[in-house]
């Protein structure tokens, strides 16, 4: 498990206010990991975090709606993305590096109906789509089953809606496209271990060492 911060891009297509100012969330991350062999690893994992923007100037939509200059636009108050992963390790100082690819699904849930002070606009609740990514990180070894870890990833997720967007085309329903980029650092734990995964684990973390 591990926890940090998300930015996140402009949202695209039929999304009326979208800020272009970017704002930092938290983010927090859960998963599991079984090590295919020394090179290979596969799991699942589960990002959580907020999707937002500011705007530099005050818009009204064509239903009259309004937003307030440097107040944020939730587009997710809770983005919760649950993914397949794949990594290739390789070896590095006291432990290795990773890198892969995700595919999975995401939501966005709120209370739309409630805004904060410092909110001007939230989506509808209930947006849902498909999730592509990448990530790199680091995880160095601290005893046979603790590690520390720190990740970069990149999520790719198109959000619909069984809501109208709220523009001149009442009956087209909401969706949109967009980026975010979680960035986290936390504690593993390794439950099964055995003399070969132990000895593939001390060979990853150490390569030019020999018994």
């Amino acid at each position: 498990m591990g926890a940090g911060i998300s930015l996140n891009s402009k949202p695209s297509e039929n999304l009326y206010f979208k800020g272009e100012k970017t704002t930092i969330n938290p983010a927090a991350t859960v998963q599991g990991f079984y090590n295919i062999n020394e090179r290979w690893q596969a799991g699942l994992q589960l990002h959580f975090s907020s999707l937002s923007g500011k705007s530099t100037v005050t818009n009204i939509d064509s239903m009259g709606h309004s937003s307030s200059e440097d107040k944020r636009f939730v587009y997710a108050k809770t983005n919760i993305i649950g993914c397949a992963v794949v990594n290739a390790r390789f070896p590095a100082q006291n432990g290795y590096v990773y890198g892969g690819a995700a595919l999975g699904y995401g939501v966005s849930r709120h209370d739309s109906k409630t805004l904060k002070s410092k909110e001007a606009y939230r989506t509808p609740d209930g947006g849902k789509g498909a999730v592509l990514g990448l990530q790199v990180g680091y995880v160095r070894g601290i005893t046979k089953h603790i590690a520390v870890s720190a990740e970069a990833a990149f999520r790719y997720q198109q959000l619909g809606y069984d809501t109208h967007a709220g523009t001149n085309t009442v009956t087209e329903n909401l969706k949109y496209s967009v980026m975010s980029f979680p960035v986290t650092v936390g504690i593993r734990y390794q439950l099964f271990t055995s003399e070969t995964r132990e000895k593939e684990r001390q060979d990853l973390m150490n390569p030019g060492e020999t018994e």
